[in-house]
Order: C-alpha cells, then sequence, then structure tokens
C-alpha cells in the first residue's frame, strides 16, 4: 500500500507543477486554484494510505478518475496535446494500477 500512496504522492506533485505552470504561463487563476485543491486531497489520502488505511487510496481513486473524465472532455474539445492530452494520459497511467490494487483488495476482502 506504500508503494501506491508514493504514486499518489508524485502525481499530486506533478499535478501542482501543472497548475503552477498554467498560472505562469496563462495567468489561470482556475488552473493554480483546482490543482491546488486536487493537490491537497491527493497529498491526503496518500498520508492515510501510508497509515494502512483503504479508504484513502479509494478517495484518491475517486479524484483521479473524475481529473481524468475532466481531462478526457477538454481534450476531446480541443485536441490539444498539452496541457489535456498529456495529464489524461498522466492520470489514465496512475489510475490504472490503483484501480487494479483496489479491485484486487475488495476481492481478497469479499473471501476472506
Amino acid at each position: 500500500m506504500k508503494k501506491y500512496s508514493l504514486l499518489i504522492s508524485l502525481f499530486a506533485a506533478f499535478l501542482l507543477c501543472g497548475g503552477v505552470m498554467g498560472f505562469i504561463k496563462a495567468s489561470s487563476i482556475a488552473s493554480l486554484v483546482m490543482s491546488l485543491c486536487f493537490s491537497i486531497g491527493l497529498f491526503l489520502s496518500a498520508y492515510v494510505g501510508k497509515l494502512g488505511k483503504i479508504w484513502g487510496l479509494y478517495f484518491a481513486a475517486v479524484q483521479i478518475v473524475a481529473l481524468n473524465i475532466f481531462f478526457l472532455v477538454r481534450f476531446t474539445k480541443s485536441f490539444a496535446v498539452f496541457p489535456a492530452g498529456v495529464m489524461c494520459v498522466a492520470t489514465t497511467l496512475i489510475g490504472i494500477p490503483l484501480l487494479s490494487y483496489l479491485t484486487t483488495k475488495a476481492k481478497e476482502r469479499k473471501y476472506n
């Protein structure tokens, strides 16, 4: 569970850097605020997951799926590779192993 917490923390830092970059390049306050909100949520989720609480990883998964849907919609509207396309790929690459782990854990709990 700790490696997934580290993965979530790294993604949260990447997300925060993207928000800061969006603010610097395009003066987008919305980008900065949303990246800050999601990063704080992801950092807290990673911390709770590192403590051994599975619900922290579930909360992170919900946030990552929400971000994936948001960036997928933005990408399909603009077909801009950066930032929407890159973030859509990044959230997918983070989400797939996390959701796979959570699915495996849920099956283990069901059968135990």
